[in-house]
């Protein structure tokens, strides 16, 4: 690949040369790798699609929970990232990935998990800008948005 490929791939922030690109993909794959784990036992089938009063989309109950408590609790202002902010990644089979995580907080890149795959550990691993939220998270806020909003799931609208 040439620096030229690089330059006209949109927003991968290019590399100098092609040797500063390899030392990278060198150093990435010297990180220790993080074991797979299971944050939580979420299956598809139980996954909650679904949409708010305000027509925004979901993909589970827990990434609502999330924009519900970081509006409600915290005042922060949340957005949906619709595939502007991404960050690249090298996946286990050394091809080079991109990112883009669930949610814009106050500027701030926010992903949502309810459990994480080997993709997702490399992108846990890779993209430290982005700040990770778990099922163990998501249960906490859910907690506290029961006892300061009970009525705080009532915007949820499911979909499957």
């Amino acid at each position: 690949m040439t620096l030229s490929f690089w330059k006209t791939t949109g927003g991968i922030k290019p590399f100098n040369s092609i040797e500063e690109f390899e030392k990278y993909t060198e150093e990435l794959c010297k990180l220790p790798k993080l074991d797979s784990f299971i944050n939580s036992p979420l299956k598809k089938s139980i996954v909650k699609r679904g949409i708010n009063v305000r027509s925004e989309k979901f993909d589970s109950f827990a990434e609502f929970t999330f924009c519900q408590y970081m509006r409600l609790i915290k005042g922060y202002v949340v957005e949906r990232n619709k595939k502007v902010t991404f960050f690249t990644y090298v996946d286990n089979n050394g091809k080079i990935c991109k990112f883009y995580p669930d949610f814009i907080v106050n500027g701030q890149p926010m992903e949502v998990k309810g459990r994480l795959n080997e993709k997702d550990n490399e992108k846990l691993r890779q993209c430290e800008l982005v700040q990770w939220y778990f099922q163990s998270d998501i249960n906490e806020m859910r907690n506290e948005l029961n006892q300061l909003f009970p009525d705080w799931q009532s915007e949820f609208i499911r979909l499957n």
